[in-house]
Order: C-alpha cells, then structure tokens, then sequence
C-alpha cells in the first residue's frame, strides 16, 4: 500500500530506488481535506487512509441515494 503512495523509480536493472514517504501530502488529505480529527487520523490504517489519497472521485448521487437506502441512519 505504501508503494502505491509513493511508488520507487524503475532503474535500468528493474530494480527500485527508495523514496520517502509522503507523509505531508498523507496528513493534508486526511486533516484537512478529510477533516479527521488528529486521533483519528493518527489512529486509521495505511488501508483506511490510501483510498482517500489517491485520486479519490465523488460518489454519484445515485450510488449514494441507494446506499443510503440500503444503511439507513438509525
């Protein structure tokens, strides 16, 4: 999961060269695009956290009307 946030150059050899984490990228999705509160970002998994990283599209308001039909608010 972390390479597909900062994946490795390919080197002649196909081998990958390291790169550093984005972590600011990460924690400026999630803090302030998101708005997860601190504990609950620092608290969320890579698996959690990824998909709203990377590109994430709006649901369409029809996926949404049936989900929200499907898990009603109690």
């Amino acid at each position: 999961m972390v390479e597909s946030l900062a994946p490795g150059l390919r080197r002649g050899d196909g081998s990958r060269q390291k790169q550093k984490f984005p972590w600011p990228a990460l924690m400026q999705r999630g803090l302030h695009h998101l708005k997860l509160p601190p504990e609950q970002f620092w608290r969320a998994t890579l698996r959690e956290i990824c998909p709203a990283h990377l590109h994430a599209t709006p649901l369409p308001r029809a996926q949404l009307v049936q989900l929200m039909k499907q898990f009603p608010d109690r």
